[in-house]
């Protein structure tokens, strides 16, 4: 009896390890949790199916994705963020959310019960040949021109990951959230968000290995069957995350801060513009920290992510089904390793070694990964790469292609665990005017910044270059440099998030 009674306490303190949920929290914890799963199913069902849609469009390719990030969804998230501040100024936080998500929604059911169906017929196809023989080199930001409703549906599956989980959702959790539940909880909830992209993972690699014979009521078949099911399940999803949000906001302690919030008049945000956006990272040095962050990741991931995807053509050529299967194989692998690293590590982590530390790992480990990717592409011939290939029985192409699946493993992997929960945590020492100014300005414009400056830098090389492969020394050295400027960041953002703390709560991380 007495060795059951030890047994129990120690698997008690183990759970309470990795889940530090007090009474009373379980319910609010839940319910964040999942809306997290939720949001981040839409976004890994959505991934794979818009990079699909448009390189399969006619007169598209793959050199088409730097040129939509660049002109369609920096742009989109220009918008977005201006829309909402606006909508920040008049509504309430809850009112504001079911606004924004309202817009996503009615945009995927138009794609839906219209423009896929009639995409043929919704083509500039005329337009496109007559501006084409006037300006040649223009050939990809008119295949965008071209396919419009297709370009809109990548950008709205992209910006659904910016806008509603990072700004959004990572907002309110903000807003509801001390610093104490931030230190116990940022880390897990990525267990929400991990295990949607698993679930997305498996629901993609089945679609893109299965045919389909039967017939639907609209007359769709193989392909066209696999995309109605994709957008119809993400449609689900986003109107479960307005079900969801609505009985989260409805719980008592979140209802008391909002009336708390709202009584005081020193919260209203003033009207956003760029010029604003601008002035408020000049004006506070923590904001700039957490911008340089959050730049330097994306710019980094948008880099990586390119040679990676170009790699993936290389080896697997025009088979279409075997890239779409490689991906959610790889969206799997990236859920699982995200979710340990949410049960066992982040959260430790933090409490341990404190916030500087935890905000150093990404970086460091993505360093490391690159060096490991890169390295067999750069030096193809050395005697280690050769002595990987005859051990593992494998290519280069292939031996680099599981390279970068790990790569990307770790580095969307600690994205959604270590490095949103110290991003988020950095904001929560701000008042609430300037954790929504924030978060629009570098959620909303910095991120997207970060992504069309790499797809920048790849349209200027290929100026000069023939090919993405080509890229690969000048990608690397610009990679480690970025990683020395984030590094960089993170130290002055622990200075300043001490004092800042300090002054607000009387805390140290």
């Amino acid at each position: 009896m007495k060795t059951l009674q030890v047994f129990f306490s120690k698997s008690k303190q183990a759970v309470v390890s990795c889940l530090p949920v007090r009474t009373g929290e379980w319910y609010q914890f839940f319910l964040t949790s999942f809306l997290f799963f939720l949001i981040s199913t839409t976004y890994n069902v959505l991934r794979p199916l818009k990079i699909s849609i448009m390189v399969s469009a006619p007169d598209s390719g793959a050199e088409i994705i730097p040129f939509l990030k660049v002109w369609g969804i920096l742009p989109g998230a220009l918008f977005f963020s201006f829309l909402y501040a606006k909508l920040c100024k008049y509504l309430s936080r809850e009112n504001v959310f079911y606004a924004i998500v309202s817009i996503f929604i009615g945009f995927f059911v138009l794609f839906f019960a219209v423009l896929f169906p009639l995409r043929n017929e919704m083509e500039f196809t005329s337009v496109g040949v007559l501006c084409e023989s006037w300006i040649p080199s223009a050939k990809w930001i008119l295949a965008m021109l071209r396919h419009w409703h297709l370009s809109l549906f990548y950008i709205c599956s992209e910006l659904w990951g910016s806008v509603v989980l990072s700004m959004l959702f990572w907002g309110f959790v903000n807003e509801i959230s001390t610093t104490d539940q931030a230190k116990r909880f940022y880390g897990i909830f990525a267990l929400g968000g991990n295990t949607g992209a698993i679930a997305a993972g498996m629901f993609g690699n089945s679609f893109s290995t299965q045919d389909f014979d039967a017939k639907l009521p609209f007359g769709a078949t193989g392909w066209e069957q696999s995309v109605y099911l994709i957008v119809g399940l993400a449609i689900l999803c986003q109107v479960a995350v307005l079900v969801l949000f609505r009985l989260l906001s409805t719980l008592p302690a979140i209802q008391q801060k909002a009336k708390r919030d709202e009584k005081e008049p020193a919260k209203k945000i003033t009207p956003f513009t760029l010029r604003n956006a601008f002035s408020t990272l000049y004006r506070s040095p923590h904001l700039r920290y957490i911008a340089c962050i959050v730049i330097c990741y994306n710019f980094m991931f948008n880099l990586i992510d390119v040679m990676f995807t170009d790699q993936l053509h290389i080896h697997f050529g025009n088979d279409t089904g075997a890239f779409n299967a490689f991906i959610s194989r790889v969206t799997i692998a990236n859920g699982i390793i995200a979710t340990f690293i949410a049960l066992f590590v982040s959260g430790n982590l933090l409490r341990r070694f404190g916030w500087r530390s935890t905000a150093l790992t990404t970086p460091i480990v993505v360093m490391l990964s690159c060096i490991g990717f890169f390295g067999i592409l750069l030096f193809r011939d050395s005697f280690i790469t050769q002595s990987l290939v005859f051990f593992f029985t494998c290519p280069v192409t292939l031996l680099a292609v599981y390279l970068g699946g790990i790569q990307q493993c770790l580095t969307r992997g600690l994205k959604y665990t270590l490095f949103d929960a110290t991003k988020e945590m950095a904001f929560i020492p701000l008042s609430p005017k300037e954790q929504r100014q924030g978060k629009a300005v570098i959620d909303g414009v910095a991120s997207r910044f970060g992504k069309s400056g790499g797809s920048f830098f790849y349209q200027f090389l290929l100026l000069f270059l023939p090919t993405i492969a080509a890229t690969l020394p000048y990608v690397g050295i610009l990679i480690l440099i970025i990683i020395g400027l984030w590094i960089y960041a993170v130290i002055g953002l622990t200075r300043s998030l001490s004092v800042k703390l300090r002054e607000r709560e009387g805390e140290a991380i």
